[in-house]
């Protein structure tokens, strides 16, 4: 079996197609806010942002389940930490 051929003007479009999409959810969410909003967009509900920009809802889910995360982890090393020291 051969490998395929590539050549390096294929390679130059890969590239620029990597570099234009981002990976992480962080830089989806924002370039999907850039679309949306401009700086005095507002949004009344979770809902609303649900309907309008979904990649941002699914950002900003994300992040407060994140945080909820973060809260009861803390607060379990408080509490063993109270536990151990009776």
């Amino acid at each position: 079996m051969t490998d395929p051929i590539v050549n390096s003007e294929q390679m130059a479009q890969v590239q620029q197609a990597q570099a234009a999409a981002p990976t992480d959810v962080k830089a989806q969410a924002h370039a999907a806010i850039q679309e949306a909003y401009d700086g005095n967009s507002k949004v009344g509900s979770m809902g609303e942002l649900r309907e309008k920009a979904p990649e941002m809802y699914h950002a900003t889910l994300k992040a407060l389940a994140g945080r909820i995360v973060e809260g009861m982890r803390k607060h379990g090393e408080r509490l063993k930490k109270a536990m151990r020291q009776g």
